[in-house]
């Protein structure tokens, strides 16, 4: 299994690469860059997704909604995969059948993002003069909480991985 973890964890590094590389839909807007919806952890308003549509070109925006969101069909589950799996690996043995669930705690952050990346797509098919305020609400929303489940799923990962190394250090010394 320890092949099939490195397998799934190497595609997730190489589908955010790609993501990177060729899908770049971050706008110059009067001197500023404005970066794509689904990378603002703090969301966005109705002003700022008018000012990004305003913005973006058609070619960007074409690259955005055909090339980034498709990848981010395949982004949003390996990440899922790779951090439950990781969290599974650094849960001790001695939790019993408890240590199956905490790897669930990644299903929050997954379902949100495909959530995110309906509703970004909508915005990106609406003009600025047509865009609703609600959509832009929920699509926000929706961007700040992905943004906290996987906050979630790094600090189980990093208490996990200090009650790691506590155990292998600490208490297994000579």
């Amino acid at each position: 299994m320890t092949g099939l973890f490195w397998v799934v964890l190497i595609a997730t590094v190489l589908v955010l690469v790609a993501m990177r590389i060729w899908a770049r839909p971050e706008v110059r807007y009067q001197g500023a860059v404005l970066p794509i919806f689904d990378a603002r952890p703090g969301g966005y308003d109705l002003d700022a997704a008018r000012t990004y549509l305003t913005a973006i070109s058609d070619d960007e925006k074409r690259i955005y909604l055909d090339v980034l969101q498709k990848l981010d069909l395949a982004f949003p589950l390996l990440l899922a995969v790779s951090i439950g799996w990781s969290i599974r690996r650094f849960v001790p043995r001695e939790w019993g059948r408890g240590r199956y669930l905490l790897p669930l705690v990644v299903i929050p952050a997954l379902v949100t993002d495909y959530v995110e990346n309906l509703a970004v797509a909508g915005i990106l098919t609406s003009t600025p003069a047509d865009l609703s305020p609600d959509l832009v609400r929920f699509a926000s929303s929706a961007t700040r909480t992905k943004f906290a489940f996987l906050a979630l799923e790094f600090i189980a990962i990093a208490v996990l991985i200090a009650m790691f190394a506590y155990r292998r250090w600490m208490i297994r010394k000579p």
